[in-house]
């Protein structure tokens, strides 16, 4: 589970994605996406060579790293702060069920960590006072 990118301003978009590695098989099931802050998720997409498209049911298919699952949605924070992105592939007949998290920062627009560093008035005191 990733997002990208993993520092975003309130108001933009991130891209979140999960993926599902199966074995012989390709993964069945489901992807849901939450979040443990504030912010809207726009459609699920899937891909595989099954019946994906825009919708979170989905038949995995065989791709360039063997059989997997891979999905993503789009993410737009609505409030600064850690932000806690959850994936949760349902399971299907073969696998089981996984959750993948993700810790995405969300920072209101042009917030910056500034270092401030002030010399004293009385140079003669201490030439190299910083407060």
């Amino acid at each position: 589970m990733t997002c990208d990118p993993g520092k975003v301003d309130v108001g933009h978009q991130t891209n979140c994605k999960a993926v599902v590695t199966g074995g012989k098989n390709a993964p069945t099931g489901t992807m849901a996406f939450l979040s443990s802050g504030h912010g809207s998720f726009g459609s699920v997409s899937c891909s595989g060579s099954g019946n994906g498209g825009d919708n979170a049911n989905v038949v995995g298919g065989n791709d360039d790293n063997g059989n997997s699952l891979k999905c993503s949605v789009k993410y737009t924070p609505t409030q600064a702060g850690s932000q806690t992105i959850t994936g949760t592939y349902s399971g299907d007949t073969i696998y089981s069920g996984s959750i993948g998290t993700f810790l995405l920062n969300a920072a209101n627009q042009g917030d910056q960590v500034v270092g401030l560093a002030v010399k004293s008035a009385d140079q003669s005191a201490n030439a190299n006072s910083e407060y």
